[in-house]
C-alpha cells in the first residue's frame, strides 16, 4: 500500500486535510496488452476541512468526503490481502463512499456537545475474499444507502467519573444489501463510567 497526505492551513483556525491511497494501479506494459480494459485500479481518497473557533469559541466544525473503490486490500491470495482479524489495514470497508459534518462544543464545562450527520453508500464486498481480478460496476452488487445524524452529550465532572447520553437515527435503503429492503433505527443510550483509581491485587 502506497499513501500521501497533504495538509493546509490557510488562517490559523482552518485546516484542510487530502489523503490518497493507492493498492493498485493498472498500467499498460507492452502496447499489445491492454491491461487497464480489464483490471481494475484500487485506491481510495479522503478529503476533510476543519473549522476551530468558528460559530463560537470553543466549537470545532467540520465537513469530509471518502470514497474507497472495489477491491482494495484484496489480493488473488486471502493470506496476502490487507486485513488483520477480518479487518482491513486501512479504511475499515472497501466499496464505499460517504460525505458527513461534525459539530463539538467544549465551551460550556463540565459538559461537552456533539453532533455529526452523513449519509453513505456500500457496495455488497467481503474485504476478506479472493480478488476477482476484473472490473466491476462501483459500487459493487446492491449497495446499502445509510443516511444517519447523532447527537452526544458529555458530563465529565473529574477524572474519577464521566457520563455519556447517546441518541442516533439511521434511514437505511436496500439493507443489508437486499434490493428494496428499508429500515429506520433508533437508538438511544446512556453511559457511566466509574475510575476507581484502585488496584486490587487477590
Amino acid at each position: 500500500l502506497w499513501c500521501a497526505d497533504i495538509v493546509w492551513r490557510p488562517k490559523e483556525n482552518i485546516t484542510l486535510f487530502g489523503q490518497l491511497m493507492i493498492d493498485d494501479i493498472i498500467i499498460n506494459n507492452s502496447p499489445d496488452k491492454k491491461d487497464r480494459e480489464r483490471s481494475p485500479d484500487r485506491h481510495a481518497v479522503t478529503v476533510k476541512g476543519v473549522w476551530a473557533d468558528g460559530l463560537l469559541k470553543g466549537s470545532l466544525i467540520s465537513a469530509s468526503f471518502t470514497h474507497v473503490t472495489n477491491w482494495n486490500y484484496q489480493s488473488f491470495r486471502t493470506w496476502e490481502n490487507y486485513t488483520f482479524f477480518d479487518q482491513s489495514l486501512g479504511f475499515p470497508v472497501n466499496s464505499f463512499e460517504g460525505i458527513r459534518l461534525d459539530f463539538s462544543y467544549v465551551g460550556m464545562p463540565p459538559l461537552i456537545f456533539q453532533a455529526s450527520a452523513g449519509h453513505q453508500r456500500r457496495g455488497d464486498m467481503d474485504i476478506t475474499a479472493v480478488f476477482r481480478g476484473e472490473k466491476t460496476d462501483f459500487p459493487y452488487g446492491t449497495a446499502e444507502h445509510i443516511t444517519w445524524a447523532e447527537g452526544t452529550i458529555r458530563y465529565i465532572p473529574c477524572r474519577h467519573w464521566h457520563a455519556r447520553l447517546r441518541i442516533r437515527y439511521d434511514q437505511i435503503v436496500n439493507h443489508g444489501h437486499i434490493s428494496g429492503k428499508t429500515a429506520s433505527p433508533f437508538y438511544a443510550m446512556l453511559e457511566m463510567h466509574l475510575n476507581l483509581d484502585k488496584v486490587f491485587v487477590l
